[in-house]
C-alpha cells in the first residue's frame, strides 16, 4: 500500500495486521476502510473488509456492518469501473443489511445508514423512482438525533434534481436544506459533497461565479480533509466552469491535474469525462487532431464507463470536430450514431439537435433533399419540447438556408432574423455570422441594398471579432501545447537520467528532443501557414464583393482617372483573392485523413477531363491520350489533384496551337513511373529549375493567368505519395512532367 496515497496511521496498522479479539481492531478496521474510501484507495478497503468478514470473533452486528460496507465498496467500485456486476453486488449486499437489520431490530442509526446507500444505488442504477421515494422515507423517519442522515438524504436528493431531473429550483431547496445543517453540525466530510453539488447545480444555470466559490470550497476542504475522489470532482468542475468563460488555459491546467489524479486512484470514469473536455477545449482552439485523439482515446478505453448520455455527446463532439474540419461524410456518420441511440433512449432533445446536424452537414454537401427532410423533424421536435432550447437556433440557420435555396425569400428571412436573435442571447459567433450573411445576401437579391449593405457591415463587424478570436485561440493553443510539450520533455529527461549513465545514451536522447523539436516547429509552420491563407481568405473575398458593389452603383461617378486607378484595386483584389485560395490549398495539402483506396487512373483522369476540365478542353480543341494506367493505391483527393493541375497546366501553356496531352506509365517492383507530356510552348533550360518553387512565374500576368503555386503544390503531392517529380522540355517543342510513386 502507497503510503502516499493512505491515511492509515500506525495505531490502526497494528490493529489491522495483529487482529485481536476486541472490539478495538474492528473499529479501527472500519474507521480505516472509511479513509479508505474518501482517498480512493478501493483495493485496500477490500483487502481490510474481507479480513474482517473471515473472521471467526465478529459479533452479530459487527458482520452485518461489514457486509454492509462491502457493499459501499462495489458501489464505488462501479462508480470507478462502470462495471455493472459491482452495482448489481451492492445492492444484494445492502439488501442483505437491512433485512438483517430488521429481524434483529437493530439501532435506527444503522437502518438510516443502509437506506441512504440503497438509495445511492438506485441513483446510479438509474432508478429514479426508487431512490426518490426511499429519500423521502429517510426524511420523514428521520428524529432531531438523527439529522446527519436528514442532511445526506437531502443532499442526494439536491444531486438526483440537479443530474436527473434539470429541476434546478427544487435542487437548489433541497441543497439549502442540506448546507444550514451540515453548518450548524460542523461536518466537513458533509459540507465537500454540498458545495460539489451545489457548484455543479450553478454550473448548469450558467452563473460561474457562484459556481467557482462553492467549487472552490470542496476542492480545499477535500484536499484539507483527504478525499481524493471528492478533489478530483471538484478540480474538474472548477475546469469546466472556466472552460464556460472560455478561460481555456486555466481549463486546461486543471483538466489536466485531474485527469493525473483520477489515473492514480484508477477512478475510469473521471478519467473518461476528463479526456472529452480536454479534446472539447482543443476543439474549441481550432486543434482539431489532438481533439480527435483525446475523443479517440476515451470511446476506444473508456466507453464502458461512459453513460449513454455521455456517449451521446462523445459522438456529437466528435462529429462536430470533423465537420469543422470539412470531413462532412465522417460528421454525418456520427451525428446518424447519435440520432440512433437518441431515439432508442427517447431523449427528445437530442434527437432534435442530431436532426439539426444532419441537416447542417447534408446542406454543406448541398444534398437539398435530405437537409430538408432532416431540418424539418427537428423543427416539429423543438416545437414538441415546448420551450426554449440552446440548440435550436442552429436548425433555424438550416430551415433559413434551405428557404433561400427554394427562393422563398421572405421565410428565410423571418428564420434568419429568428436565429440571429437567439445568436445573440447565446453569445453564439458562428451563427452570428452565418445569419447576417445570409440576411445581406438575400436583400441583395432582392435588390434592397440599403438593407443589403446594412447587414453586410453587421457581418463585417460579427466577422472582423470572429477573426480577433480565432487568432487568440490559435495563439493559446500554441501556449498549452508549448506547456504540455515542456512538462513532457521534463519528466522524459528525468526518466532518461534515472535510467541512463552513458554520455552516448545521453546524445542519443538529445538528438531525439532536437527531432521532436524539429518536427514540432514544423507542424507550427503548416499551422500557421494554413491559418494566415484560411483567415485571409474571407476578408479578402469582401473586398472583392464590395468593389463590385461600387463598380455596379457608382461607375458611372468615376473620373477618367479614378475608373483607371480602381480597375487597378479590382483587379489586384482579384489576384490576391486567387492567390489566397491557391495558397490555402496548398497548405491544406494531405492534411485530411483521407483512406488510403484502389484507384483507377483511367476512370480518375476521364473523370478530370468530362467534368473538371471539360470547359478548357473544348475551347481549346485539346486531345488529352492516355490508356491502361495502374490501378494504385493512395489517397483519392491526392491523385485528382496531381493530374487536374498537371493537365490544367498543359492546357495553359499550349502556345498558339491545339493541345495534345500524353499520359503514359510504367512500373518496377517498387513505384511507378508516370509522364504527363504536351505540345506547348516549353520551358528554357535557365528556368527549369524554378518552377516548383512557390509564387515563381516565368510570364507576366498580361500573358498569362496564375499565382505560381499550381506545380508547388504538384510537388508537394508527390513528396506525399512517396516520390519525386521532374521535367524535361525545350522551347516551342513542349514539355514532359515525370513523377513517381511509390508502392503501397
Amino acid at each position: 500500500m502507497n503510503k502516499r496515497n493512505t491515511d492509515i496511521n500506525l495505531i490502526t496498522y497494528k490493529y489491522i495486521n495483529e487482529p485481536k479479539t476486541s472490539s478495538d481492531w474492528v473499529e479501527a478496521s472500519f474507521n480505516t476502510i472509511y479513509s479508505l474510501l474518501r482517498q480512493g484507495q478501493l483495493e485496500a478497503a477490500q483487502h481490510i473488509v474481507n479480513k474482517l468478514l473471515d473472521s471467526e470473533t465478529l459479533s452479530y452486528n459487527e458482520r452485518i456492518d461489514s457486509i454492509y460496507l462491502r457493499g459501499v465498496i462495489f458501489s464505488h467500485q462501479y462508480s470507478y469501473t462502470g462495471q455493472k456486476e459491482y452495482l448489481k453486488e451492492a445492492k444484494v449486499l445492502l439488501d442483505k443489511a437491512l433485512l438483517n437489520n430488521a429481524i434483529e431490530s437493530l439501532p435506527e442509526e444503522k437502518r438510516l445508514e443502509y437506506q441512504l446507500e440503497l438509495a445511492n444505488v438506485y441513483f446510479k442504477s438509474n432508478n429514479i423512482v426508487k431512490a426518490e421515494e426511499l429519500l423521502n422515507k429517510i426524511i420523514d423517519n428521520c428524529t432531531t438525533d438523527h439529522k446527519v442522515y436528514k442532511t445526506k438524504a437531502y443532499t442526494l436528493l439536491s444531486k438526483l434534481y440537479v443530474e436527473q431531473k434539470n429541476d434546478y429550483v427544487k435542487a437548489l431547496d433541497y441543497n439549502s436544506i442540506a448546507l444550514r445543517s451540515a453548518e450548524k453540525l460542523k461536518d466537513n466530510i458533509l459540507l465537500i459533497d454540498i458545495y460539489n453539488v451545489l457548484g455543479n447545480l450553478y454550473l448548469r444555470k450558467r452563473q460561474q461565479s457562484e459556481a467557482q466559490l462553492y467549487l472552490n470550497r470542496a476542492f480545499s476542504l477535500a484536499k484539507q480533509n483527504k478525499c481524493y475522489e471528492a478533489k478530483v470532482i471538484a478540480q474538474k468542475l472548477i475546469a469546466v466552469s472556466f472552460a464556460k468563460n472560455s478561460q481555456y488555459k486555466e481549463a486546461m491546467e486543471n483538466f489536466l491535474e485531474a485527469l493525473e489524479a483520477s489515473k492514480s486512484i484508477n477512478h475510469r470514469s473521471n478519467i473518461a469525462h476528463c479526456l472529452i473536455n480536454i479534446g472539447t477545449i482543443h476543439a474549441h482552439l481550432l486543434n482539431h487532431p489532438e481533439a480527435l485523439n483525446r475523443y479517440s482515446t476515451a470511446i476506444a478505453i473508456y466507453q464502458d464507463v461512459l453513460d449513454t448520455r455521455s456517449k451521446l455527446i462523445l459522438l456529437n463532439n466528435i462529429g462536430n470536430t470533423h465537420h469543422a474540419a470539412e470531413r462532412y461524410d465522417m460528421a454525418g456518420t456520427y451525428f446518424s450514431k447519435v440520432l440512433v441511440i437518441a431515439k432508442k433512449i427517447k431523449y427528445t432533445e437530442m434527437e432534435a439537435h442530431a436532426y439539426a446536424q444532419l441537416s447542417k452537414t447534408y446542406i454543406d454537401k448541398q444534398q437539398f433533399g435530405s437537409a430538408i427532410s432532416f431540418a424539418n423533424k427537428s423543427a416539429k421536435l423543438y416545437d414538441k419540447l415546448g420551450h426554449s432550447n440552446k440548440e435550436k437556433h442552429g436548425n433555424l440557420m438550416n430551415l433559413a438556408q434551405i428557404a433561400l435555396y427554394q427562393k422563398k425569400y421572405k421565410e428565410a428571412i423571418d428564420y434568419a432574423l429568428n436565429c440571429m436573435e437567439k445568436a445573440k442571447i447565446y453569445k453564439d459567433d458562428y451563427y452570428l455570422i452565418k445569419s447576417s450573411k445570409l440576411l445581406a445576401n438575400i436583400y441583395e437579391t432582392e435588390k434592397k441594398y440599403k438593407k443589403a449593405t446594412e447587414y453586410y457591415k453587421l457581418y463585417s463587424s460579427f466577422q472582423s471579432e470572429w477573426f480577433r478570436v480565432q487568432k487568440l485561440r490559435h495563439t493559446l493553443d500554441a501556449e498549452i501545447r508549448h506547456s504540455i510539450n515542456e512538462k513532457a520533455k521534463s519528466i522524459e529527461i528525468l526518466k532518461k537520467e534515472n535510467e541512463y549513465n552513458s554520455i552516448l545514451i545521453e546524445q542519443n536522447k538529445q538528438m531525439e528532443l532536437q527531432n521532436k523539436e524539429l518536427r514540432s516547429v514544423n507542424e507550427e509552420l503548416k499551422q500557421f501557414a494554413y491559418v494566415v491563407s484560411h483567415d485571409l481568405k474571407e476578408p479578402m473575398r469582401m473586398i472583392v464583393s464590395y468593389t463590385q458593389l461600387i463598380e455596379r452603383y457608382h461607375k458611372n461617378e468615376f473620373s477618367e482617372d479614378a475608373e483607371t486607378f480602381f480597375g487597378y484595386v479590382k483587379d489586384g483584389a482579384t489576384r490576391m483573392n486567387k492567390l489566397l485560395i491557391d495558397l490555402l490549398e496548398y497548405a491544406t495539402v494531405g492534411r485530411n485523413e483521407e483512406q488510403l483506396v484502389l484507384n483507377d487512373l483511367d476512370e480518375i483522369i476521364a473523370s478530370i477531363i468530362i467534368s473538371n476540365l471539360k470547359v478548357k478542353v473544348q475551347e481549346n480543341n485539346a486531345i488529352v491520350q492516355f490508356s491502361h494506367l495502374p490501378i494504385i493505391k493512395a489517397k483519392q483527393s491526392l491523385l485528382i489533384q496531381l493530374f487536374q493541375n498537371l493537365v490544367s497546366n498543359a492546357l495553359k501553356f499550349r502556345g498558339d496551337r491545339a493541345p495534345v496531352i500524353t499520359i503514359t506509365s510504367e512500373e518496377d517492383e517498387e513505384r511507378y513511373l508516370f509522364s504527363v507530356s504536351d505540345n506547348g510552348i516549353g520551358i528554357a533550360k535557365e528556368y527549369q529549375a524554378r518552377i516548383f518553387k512557390m509564387f515563381q512565374r516565368l510570364h507576366g500576368r498580361s500573358e498569362y493567368e496564375g499565382s505560381g503555386i499550381g506545380l508547388s503544390i504538384c510537388q508537394k503531392i508527390v513528396f506525399r505519395l512517396g516520390g519525386r517529380i521532374w521535367i524535361e522540355s525545350e522551347v516551342d517543342k513542349g514539355t514532359t512532367f515525370f513523377f513517381t510513386v511509390l508502392k503501397q
